[in-house]
């Protein structure tokens, strides 16, 4: 596991773990702000992997 986090590339991954948090933290208590969450991590997924490229 620690593997594939080292592979993603540091910053981003730790990025990507923290909106995953944040996305599960709002799905239980600010539901309204789950879907921004989910979008910003989509983002930053997106913009992670055009950089790697």
């Amino acid at each position: 596991m620690i593997d594939l986090f080292n592979a993603g590339g540091h910053i981003i991954m730790s990025i990507l773990t923290l909106l995953l948090l944040a996305v599960l933290v709002t799905a239980f208590k600010f539901q309204e702000w789950t879907k921004e969450m989910g979008l910003l991590a989509l983002s930053v997924g997106i913009l992670g992997q055009v950089v790697g490229l």
